[in-house]
């Protein structure tokens, strides 16, 4: 069963300032996408690289060679209880398939055609019938729903590659993109982070694999040490400059296994027979917060 996703007006607001300028496009995708959600077809949004706002545009056009697989996840909450605390999960940014994937033409989609919008996680797609990666997904966000009301976003909204010397390159490896700064007021992708924390005032902050965590820690310029909101006292904790616990954790993709098989041992945390290495680590961050 889905749970309810619920997009307030002002996340609306923040992407629409920030980051494409067409709040009724954004609200169309989000439409489309939720209306459409636990489909078993394949359904996207498309908008135009046009509608990006600078420093995005800007930085898009200054390319000799167009971008490809450009993409959004647009973020979204995960349940509404006025019982509930929100806590913000935060990943890297989208990953979609590479330009020569068999992923666009069997879903009749062109690399270079615009901007994909999505839904982080592909949280948009069937929870009662999960193929591929959702299973591995679900194990770790169904448990969190059950206490928390969960924003799913990334660090960096914007995703492309560009092709340079023979290969393609993730924005998340272009220094010009990670740098990106907004007028006077510094890093583009602080500024819409921050944002949101002011919107949701959560309980706390996940950060999911070791990119997310240094660039939150980058961000926000906190110190990094030993914090009593640590998952641990092995495990290094920031207390960012908005006053938000922050609990990193392991990428909860299947190419993590390893990170989270090393996370589970660190702890000492028991595991129950045939238990995903993903709902382990779900009920140990329940029980971090809530005890913190």
């Amino acid at each position: 069963m889905l749970p309810e996703f619920v997009i307030p007006n002002s996340i609306v607001q923040i992407l629409n300032q920030y980051l494409l300028d067409d709040e009724v496009g954004i609200n169309e995708a989000y439409s489309s996408l939720l209306i459409n959600a636990g489909s078993q077809q394949h359904f996207s949004y498309r908008s135009d690289i046009v509608k990006l706002r600078d420093p995005f545009h800007k930085l898009l056009n200054s390319y000799s060679i167009p971008p490809t697989t450009n993409a959004i996840d647009l973020p979204v909450i995960l349940g509404s209880s006025n019982n509930k605390p929100t806590i913000i999960v935060c990943a890297m940014d989208s990953l979609p398939p590479e330009p020569d994937s068999h992923h666009w033409a069997k879903n009749g989609i062109s690399p270079n055609d615009g901007i994909q919008l999505w839904i982080p996680f592909s949280l948009c797609e069937p929870w009662n019938s999960p193929k591929g990666s959702m299973t591995s997904n679900l194990n770790f966000f169904k448990p969190l729903i059950e206490s928390f009301n969960v924003y799913v976003t990334d660090i960096y909204k914007l995703f492309f590659r560009i092709f340079s010397n023979g290969i393609y390159l993730r924005s998340n490896q272009i220094q010009d993109y990670q740098n990106l700064v907004w007028g006077e007021n510094g890093s583009i992708h602080k500024q819409i982070l921050k944002n949101e924390i002011e919107v949701l005032k959560p309980a706390a902050i996940v950060t999911l694999g070791s990119a997310a965590t240094h660039k939150l820690f980058d961000l926000s310029e906190a110190k990094k040490g030993i914090s009593s909101k640590s998952t641990s006292n092995l495990i290094p904790a920031f207390q960012t400059p908005f006053g938000i616990p922050h609990y990193p954790m392991p990428h909860i993709s299947n190419a993590a296994n390893g990170a989270k098989a090393h996370f589970i041992r660190q702890l000492k945390i028991l595991r129950k027979n045939g238990e995903s290495p993903n709902t382990v680590i779900a009920n140990h961050l329940i029980h971090s917060i809530n005890n913190s």
